[in-house]
């Protein structure tokens, strides 16, 4: 009694851990802008000015209908270039019209997103000071390669090349040799050991400065007890190098050709460095690579202004007294997943299900936590990699508590059905974990950046849930079979009593399965036939779509078109507020007098309005031997249509027709005010065009997904034989490529996410060929009659199917279970996904159950035909030893030792 008021205080012990803690947990995972609120942030392009003042390129920019040069469109197209190499995971370029770039994406805090506006507008300016203001600008010495991230003593450190030998560069360094000689520099205070007093160093640095500003940007701003201090310019300081030791590697001078700059990762000085802080520290160190080596860009680039963003999916989290999970679908859908998973357990296996449901759910809990522990982002590829983790530790279960009730069918005991059958799952257990571990690095290394934290969770969750279903769930199922209340008593564990032999009257088996008597390979042809035809299909319309749409094998989800209008006041007085004064209030009162022209009749430019808001921002520009501050206001309105503003439109007073005309036309006029000091406004429309969607690229994750399983498959030819590795191979292949085709084929708008299920159900065929393959060797290793014919080895098969039915059934229920549950219950951007696994679970049941067996059979035949030539050995004859022992030999008597 005592082992199983410890089994059941265990698993509820587990269980309550895992409910009490999930919101602290859950709440402390990153979210792209998939799961949480981002940003949309807004550019202007506009022509570079030359030396002497005069635009570049200026003709780029003219509206002419023969001019089919964008430079919203070229800018967009470096922005995607820069979000990639910063590891931005999802986000969206917009382009309005020829001078406008939008960008949508999330990022974690304040700091990142202002390293993403920097990083997307920078346009390659340094220059290198010292605190006397010496200038060497970057292209006079930056010019000797790229700059890269390196490690020194586990500090991230930036390593740039450069040309020693440059006069401006060697300016700078002598006086700032000159100033630490005279004692000049930044003094900073060292410990000592215990007991010592704290001492103070002058340290004299070179800074090496982005976006900067000759004339304007001094060092003196930098400094916070300065009376001129600015915090806009202190910011523009990369970094900076002691000119005491400036060169990596750590050469003479003579020799120096790359500065260094180590990132501290103790950040909050405490002496320990967080993997946090680390973490950090090497994101800051690629920033600052990522701008050292940024292109030139080919227009002027500015950031306007930013507003929020909505999520893409579905909020994992909110923010109310405090921070807690949101009731959102993705919640809905796991909890409703985790009831009905517990009961469809109970139904097949009574007890056991409460081992089975603990091992699983704290495997999801800790694949949930390998994105803390590793700062990753929650996506729709990091939940996909949580449910496979699941449905891998319910595999497990499945085939382990199914060993055991095979076990009791044979006349054992609870007790010893449950060692025997601890032994006879665990080769299966670990084979299941390895092919998604396998999965996991290849997504990792080949998916592409939205792939690696599937990945992560795939690996470091695969390897936690193997540990749990070998030592945690063999552990629960001792304690709970060696209970001595629950002895004798089958039914707790799904096992029928009646069909239970007993073995000391001699009673021989009778009962092997619900579905003994079912051979399903008699199907084969017809099933492989259809198979053939939809796998061509699919690789058809793969090739079809991925051509006709420029590499896009998915139609993208439907985006309502929208225009914008913006109202932008410009000034070099610091009172602006006349545009919210007039402009804002004016506009509101013009939308809804203004009447566009439609055939269906005339509808108030108001009812077109989804949003609208006002922002303010100031400017810094160099103009001669000094600089102009500019002060700017943007009142921009969304509609819900995308308008050209050519449309026909009429301004009413009252009833009246006070004029009419082109929409843009008459927006201007009635808003020509004097606003009565030096400023200009100007009013324009705007339509929107996705330039970049950056979603699952469906090449990089088909190829990680066949490298992945080709590995997987040569894992599997070393464990269960070539033959079988050959059909895991071809079947895994078939099985995903009919699941990537369906959507292709299907003239459906599904979007990106689609690409998913690729190696969501590729995983799933792994598991349930895993389960067959063991199940067949079992049966050969246990053939008592020892023949190895080709005709045997049929038989076995067939029987291997018969008895693995019943497994293959309940894990492909239970895995039913999870996809419709999310697909039912889950977040909307998320359904085709789900729908298509459901699709590719399908397939690969039946490919298991009907084609696995025959197709490896196939290709034990057509190997075994293959003849390999050894060198013979000369047969010796062995020598029986004489037995010349004192004892006397025992004694054979026929029958007696029988």
């Amino acid at each position: 009694m005592r082992r199983l008021i410890a089994h059941i205080g265990l698993a509820l012990t587990a269980l309550v851990l895992v409910g009490t803690t999930y919101n602290g947990l859950a709440t402390k995972v990153d979210s792209n802008i998939e799961f949480s609120n981002g940003k949309e942030l807004t550019f202007r392009i506009s022509p570079k000015k030359d030396s002497s003042g005069n635009a570049e390129k200026e003709e780029d920019f003219l509206d002419d209908e023969t001019n089919d040069v964008y430079p919203s469109k070229v800018i967009a197209e470096e922005m995607e270039k820069r979000l990639n190499q910063s590891n931005v995971t999802q986000y969206r370029i917009v382009s309005e019209e020829r001078d406008t770039v939008k960008v949508v994406l999330s990022q974690n805090n304040s700091q990142e997103y202002e390293k993403i506006k920097t990083y997307l507008a920078f346009d390659g300016s340094f220059a290198l000071t010292t605190s006397k203001d010496t200038i060497a600008m970057g292209d006079e010495f930056l010019n000797k390669g790229k700059a890269y991230l390196d490690d020194i003593n586990g500090y991230p450190t930036v390593v740039i090349p450069f040309d020693n030998e440059s006069s401006a560069y060697k300016a700078v360094y002598e006086e700032a040799k000159q100033q630490h000689e005279d004692g000049e520099g930044e003094k900073e205070e060292h410990e000592h050991e215990e007991g010592e007093e704290e001492t103070e160093e002058v340290i004299t640095y070179m800074y090496l400065w982005y976006d900067y500003i000759e004339g304007y940007d001094t060092f003196s701003k930098t400094v916070s007890e300065n009376e001129d201090y600015d915090a806009s310019v202190a910011a523009k300081i990369l970094m900076k190098f002691n000119v005491e030791d400036p060169y990596f590697p750590k050469d003479n001078e003579e020799d120096a050709d790359k500065l260094f700059n180590s990132i501290n990762v103790d950040m909050d000085g405490d002496g320990t460095a967080t993997p946090t802080e680390i973490k950090n520290a090497y994101d800051t160190a690629r920033y600052f690579v990522n701008l050292l080596n940024a292109n030139e860009l080919d227009y002027h680039v500015e950031f306007i202004y930013e507003q929020s963003a909505k999520l893409w999916v579905d909020e994992i989290a909110s923010m109310g007294t405090h921070l807690t999970v949101a009731w959102s679908n993705t919640f809905k859908a796991s909890a409703i997943v985790l009831v009905l998973t517990a009961l469809l357990l109970v139904l097949f296996y009574r007890f056991g299900s409460l081992s089975v449901t603990t091992v699983s759910t704290v495997a999801a809990y800790l694949a949930l936590g390998v994105l803390v522990l590793l700062k990753a982002e929650f996506s729709i590829a990091a939940l996909i990699g949580v449910l496979l983790v699941t449905l891998g530790s319910l595999a497990s279960g499945v085939v382990y508590l199914n060993k055991m009730k095979e076990e009791c069918y044979k006349g054992r005991s609870l007790k010893k059905a449950n060692t025997e059958a601890f032994k006879r799952s665990i080769f299966p257990i670990v084979d299941i974990h390895v092919v998604e571990i396998i999965v996991g690095i290849f997504a990792y290394i080949l998916g592409g950046a939205i792939m690696r934290s599937f990945a992560a969770i795939l690996v470091i969750g695969g390897i936690a849930s193997l540990l749990l279903n070998t030592i945690g769930l063999g552990s629960l199922m001792w304690l709970a079979t060696n209970a001595t209340y629950l002895q004798g008593k089958y039914e707790w564990f799904g096992v029928s009593a009646d069909q239970v032999p007993n073995l000391m009257n001699e009673e021989k088996q009778t009962y092997f399965g619900a579905y003994s008597d079912k051979d399903f390979t008699t199907k084969k042809k017809p099933v492989g036939i259809v198979a053939a035809v939809l796998f061509v299909a699919a690789l058809a319309g793969i090739l079809i779509s991925g051509i006709s749409n420029k590499g896009v094998v998915y139609r993208p989800s439907n985006i309502s078109p929208i225009s914008e209008i913006y109202m932008e006041l410009e000034t070099t007085a610091s009172d602006n507020s006349i545009l919210e004064q007039t402009t804002r209030e004016q506009f509101q009162t013009v939308a809804e007098n203004l009447k566009v022209v439609e055939s269906s009749g005339e509808k108030a430019l108001s009812t077109y309005i989804i949003d609208s808001t006002l922002y303010n921002r100031t400017d810094v520009v160099s103009e001669g031997d000094g600089a102009q501050t500019y002060y700017y206001s943007y009142y921009v309105v969304t509609l819900n249509k995308s308008f050209k503003g050519t449309e026909e439109v009429k301004f009413y007073d009252g009833t009246n027709v006070v004029t009419s005309g082109k929409m843009i036309e008459i927006l201007s006029e009635q808003h020509a005010d004097e606003l009565g000091f030096d400023a200009r406004i100007a009013l324009s429309l705007k339509r929107g065009e996705i330039v970049s969607k950056e979603l699952p690229n469906f090449s990089s994750i088909l190829v990680a997904s066949v490298v992945g399983i080709a590995v997987a498959a040569l894992y599997c030819m070393l464990r269960y034989r070539l033959s079988r590795g050959i059909a895991f191979l071809l079947g895994t292949c078939a099985v995903s490529g009919i699941t990537a085709g369906l959507f292709a084929v299907i003239p459906l708008s599904v979007g990106a996410y689609v690409v998913l299920a690729i190696p969501a159900v590729a995983v799933i065929a792994m598991i349930l060929e895993v389960m067959f393959m063991n199940k067949e060797r079992e049966l050969i290793n246990e053939d008592k009659k020892g023949d190895r014919s080709f005709e045997r080895r049929n038989e076995i098969m067939v029987e291997a199917g018969k008895l693995n039915c019943t497994p293959l059934i309940i894990f492909g229920v239970l895995t039913v279970n999870v996809v419709i549950d999310f697909f039912g219950f889950g977040p909307n951007g998320t359904a085709w996904l789900f729908l298509n696994v459901l699709f590719g679970l399908l397939i690969a049941g039946c490919f298991v159950a009907v084609l696995y067996g025959p197709v490896a059979q196939l290709f034990y035949k057509l190997l075994s035909k293959i003849k390999i030539d050894r060198p013979t050995r000369k047969k010796t004859k062995k020598q029986v030893a004489t037995r010349k022992s004192a004892e006397p030999e025992e004694a054979v008597f026929i029958g007696i030792n029988d």
